[in-house]
C-alpha cells in the first residue's frame, strides 16, 4: 500500500492472490488498490480439501505440507494457463 510502482503493476496487470489465512489480507489490499484480481486462492481452503495431508511447521515444512504447497501450486498454475490461454475462469 502506497507503494506508487507496486501500485501501478497492480492496476495495469491480471492478479492472482494466495491467502494463508481467512482474513486474506492479500486479496484485499489489491481490491483496496483498484487491481485487476482475477483469482484468489486460500490456504484454509487448499487444506480443507486435503485432509489427509497433515502439514507441520511455519518456516520448514514437513513433506505433508510441502505436497499440500505442490497441490495449491498446481491448481495456480492451471489458474494461469488458462490466462495466458484467453479461457474465462
Amino acid at each position: 500500500m502506497g507503494d506508487q510502482e507496486t501500485l501501478k503493476m497492480v492496476r495495469e496487470n491480471l492478479c492472482l492472490t494466495i491467502d494463508g489465512c481467512p482474513s486474506k489480507c492479500a486479496q484485499k489490499n489489491v481490491e483496496a488498490s483498484n487491481g485487476r484480481l482475477v483469482k484468489s486462492f486460500a490456504v484454509t481452503d487448499t487444506l480443507r480439501n486435503n485432509r489427509n495431508l497433515k502439514p507441520e511447521g511455519i518456516i520448514e515444512l514437513n513433506s505433508e505440507g510441502l505436497k499440500l504447497a505442490n497441490v495449491l501450486a498446481k491448481e495456480v498454475a492451471k489458474t494461469v494457463d488458462k490466462i495466458k490461454g484467453g479461457k474465462s475462469l
